[in-house]
């Protein structure tokens, strides 16, 4: 019973990341959490039939079946890795407070690596609750403390290399992201969470050249990738 029902949370929370991605593209806020989904290209209301997870853009054969613009496969890729991850938090944790309050960080997470890839940037509208849903969990100085050194040591390095490259190196979304995973993990897990975020941060980057991207990519998906790891597999 609890597999099927991650598994189906997990579904419907990767739609919804997708729909938070879109509205923190076009810049909404606080309303990003609000209000009905619409087709990006012809603005109708979608209905519950849109909706299904997956199966509805099978049966439109990836197209929005109002005004036949076509529909990204990153919206079923988004709702199957979400379920994907949402099974691996039952897997490794359980049904527990902790599990819910992944299950809650999980479209977050989903979004930002969206945004990322597609915008280069991380919100605060999506970095902001993942903080403080880990002091939530987390509360003491252990973790406040961490959330502030998992900060301070991204930026401190990204404005040495600025200084040097003449150019901006890290993003302040990453180095705010740095400080949300932080409060999570707490101090003990720090030396891994930049060690697996290079490792994935290498691999992005020749992958996104060998896709023709250029050689500037973002980081946000590394970061998150290390964060995930270390909350799976502590």
């Amino acid at each position: 019973m609890w597999f099927v029902l991650f598994l189906l949370l997990g579904l419907a929370l990767g739609s919804f990341a997708t729909a938070l991605a879109a509205r923190a593209e076009a810049g909404r806020t606080w309303t990003m959490f609000t209000g009905r989904s619409a087709c990006p290209a012809c603005g109708t209301t979608l209905t519950a039939r849109d909706l299904v997870p997956v199966l509805s853009w099978l049966l439109a054969r990836g197209r929005c079946r109002h005004c036949g613009a076509r529909i990204s496969p990153a919206y079923p890729a988004t709702e199957v890795g979400c379920a994907l991850a949402a099974l691996a938090i039952y897997a490794t944790h359980g049904a527990t407070l902790e599990s819910a309050l992944l299950m809650a960080a999980l479209p977050l997470l989903a979004a930002l690596l969206l945004v990322d890839l597609r915008a280069y940037l991380l919100p605060d509208i999506l970095v902001m609750p993942i903080g403080l849903m880990g002091l939530w969990l987390n509360p003491g100085l252990e973790h406040i403390a961490a959330a502030a050194l998992y900060a301070a040591l991204p930026w401190a390095v990204g404005w040495a290399m600025s200084r040097v490259l003449k150019k901006d190196a890290l993003g302040l979304g990453d180095v705010k992201f740095c400080a949300a995973a932080g409060a999570w993990l707490g101090l003990g897990p720090l030396p891994w969470f930049f060690v697996v975020a290079g490792v994935a941060g290498i691999a992005l980057g020749a992958t996104w050249r060998w896709a023709g991207r250029g050689a500037a990519f973002p980081f946000g998906p590394a970061l998150i990738a290390a964060l995930a790891v270390l909350l799976l597999w502590p």
